[in-house]
């Protein structure tokens, strides 16, 4: 699937959140921002299109109502996803450790 670089780090970024790994469990938003190295506008950007490409979910808490509460989960294409990404970013590091 053709993601851009901007969905690429709201996906990694998502796996490194402090309240847990978005393939195991869902996350607030407002970490998964944070873990993405985006600011909010392009976050929200970059989410609204893992949404249509149903990569990504984003449910409402509605105890609170604000943007900042709602609540990240990734579908379960968008694992997979997040699994292909890792892996070439994993074989990325590997490559450039090994001497010549």
């Amino acid at each position: 699937m053709k993601l851009t670089d901007n969905e690429k780090a709201v996906l990694i970024g998502s796996t490194r959140s402090e309240y847990g790994d978005s393939r195991e469990t869902t996350i607030w938003s407002f970490s998964a921002c944070a873990c993405s190295g985006l600011e909010e506008k392009v976050y929200r950007g970059a989410v609204s299109s893992l949404v249509k490409k149903d990569l990504v979910s984003i449910y409402d808490n509605e105890d609170k109502g604000r943007s900042n509460d709602m609540v990240f989960g990734l579908t379960d294409e968008g694992k997979v996803e997040v699994n292909k990404l890792l892996t070439t970013l994993n074989n990325f590091k590997r490559d450039l450790e090994k001497p010549e």
